[in-house]
């Protein structure tokens, strides 16, 4: 239940205002983040199929926003930049694959430290699209990804997997 309470949250948001920016919905994303869960190990299930498996992950520009919503699992996305921010978030950028240009964001509280290249399967509902702004960029995400094109999610639970 809580993840159609994400979405509807999400939904409501996004309709409110036609042009939501990465900063609307990264403070959606900081609300909805408290309740993110670490755990030790996680796989795809019934509630969130693995994303590979409903979305051709190497070319995610081909969806609408309208499309880009549902629960999935995020199976061992790889860490290509992570920051903090002063609510002590990790601001996580992923990849499907080490060399991907496809790019996922990720905002929770951890219990487990999340680092550069480390491994991260993540149970998220996703949130539409946007591109990495400012706000990103002074949380901490490398400034080479700044302008990119990324696919935002607002996690329920959260595997790390360090190299």
């Amino acid at each position: 239940m809580k993840k159609y309470k994400k979405i509807l949250i999400t939904g409501m948001a996004i309709l409110a205002s036609t042009t939501a920016s990465l900063e609307t919905i990264s403070a959606i994303n900081v609300y909805a983040s408290n309740d993110t869960r670490t755990v030790k190990k996680l796989s795809p299930n019934s509630d969130y199929p693995n994303i590979k498996s409903k979305f051709d992950v190497t070319n995610m520009t081909q969806y609408s926003d309208d499309d880009l919503f549902g629960a999935v699992t995020l199976n061992k996305f790889y860490v290509k930049s992570v920051g903090a921010d002063p609510m002590k978030q990790y601001h996580v950028l992923l990849t499907p694959t080490k060399h991907s240009s496809q790019y996922f964001l990720l905002v929770t509280k951890s219990k487990k430290k999340i680092r550069l290249h480390d491994k991260l399967t993540a149970q998220v509902a996703l949130n539409g699209s946007s591109k990495i702004n400012d706000a990103q960029i002074n949380s901490g995400i490398s400034e080479s990804y700044s302008g990119k094109h990324v696919i935002l999610t607002m996690p329920d639970k959260i595997a790390v997997y360090h190299k």
